[in-house]
């Protein structure tokens, strides 16, 4: 995956009213993670209380 440092939410249009050091605050948070094509990312039978942003793809 890499460093997290190369990694950004600045696309993200839902966090665009935040200043860049909030912004690096919600990105040092988050787990960059790759999936393939048609593989399955939610299921709505989860538990999970995970937030996703694509922010490609």
């Amino acid at each position: 995956m890499g460093d997290k440092g190369q990694y950004t939410l600045e696309s993200i249009d839902l966090l665009k009213s935040l200043n860049a050091e909030e912004r690096q605050g919600v990105e040092k948070n988050c787990s960059w993670k790759w999936y393939g094509v048609q593989e399955q990312i939610i299921d709505r039978h989860s538990d999970s209380s995970d937030v996703f942003f694509m922010v490609k793809g």
